[in-house]
């Protein structure tokens, strides 16, 4: 099997494994790759959460499994850490993958979460699916957060944990006005639109922020075919 492996740059750990890591799939008969090399079978990345969310999209591309290796501070979307290495890989031709649900906001994948921050201290959110108006939120801001993203800063807002393979996602508000609203469910029919009476910003996956008075999100046609994360054999 054609393992891609894509280690952090930024993380001497990351790139001090990767010697190793080539060595111990080339003896259990798999032949490591490079970013440049021809198609992969199977993409492992090196690193924690946020390099799975920086790679992610190579995998989501070619339609390709995608797991990794945690060298970071925190791990919840990797398979391993560095200790379990050896149990993991021996049987990594045999595992399974769940099929992840991926939005996107035009042609920027969301892999994770997108959160919107009112610029005032409480703003009213309208939140349409296609045309239609499903739901009204006053809050100082909204938590939209994929399967992949509930164990994320969702999680750490009151809101549900979700099973990887369902095709729903978390809306999770940020300081409702009076607590009216908890964090919901929500199954997306076509495209969601959030909507406010005055600019907001909000941030994709935790990176620059932007401004808009809507915004559209949609689910991604291809899902993301996340390993099972386990070290069973």
């Amino acid at each position: 099997m054609r393992v891609l492996l894509l280690p952090n740059q930024t993380k001497k750990e990351a790139l001090a494994l990767m010697p190793m890591l080539e060595k111990k799939l080339i003896a259990l008969g798999h032949e490591p790759l490079k970013e440049d090399d021809d198609k992969a079978d199977i993409i492992l990345f090196l690193g924690g959460d946020g390099t799975f969310i920086r790679y992610a999209p190579f995998a989501l591309k070619d339609d390709i499994p995608f797991g990794g290796i945690n060298v970071g501070n925190y791990g919840y979307l990797t398979n391993c850490s560095v200790d379990d290495l050896n149990e993991w890989l021996y049987g990594l031709d045999e595992y399974d993958h769940d099929e992840c649900l991926i939005l996107k906001n035009d042609d920027e994948y969301i892999i994770n979460d997108i959160v919107f921050k009112a610029h005032r201290n409480i703003e009213t959110f309208y939140i349409y699916d296609d045309h239609k108006l499903v739901h009204t939120v006053k809050a100082s801001g909204l938590i939209i957060s994929t399967p992949l993203g509930s164990t994320g800063i969702n999680y750490s807002a009151s809101g549900p944990i979700l099973d990887l393979g369902l095709d729903d996602i978390v809306i999770t508000p940020i300081l409702a006005q009076r607590n009216e609203v908890p964090p919901f469910v929500y199954h997306i029919k076509k495209a969601l639109i959030i909507k406010a009476e005055e600019k907001y910003s909000y941030t994709i996956d935790g990176k620059s922020e932007k401004e808009a008075l809507d915004v559209k999100i949609e689910a991604n046609d291809k899902k993301l075919k996340k390993i099972h994360r386990t070290t069973d054999l």
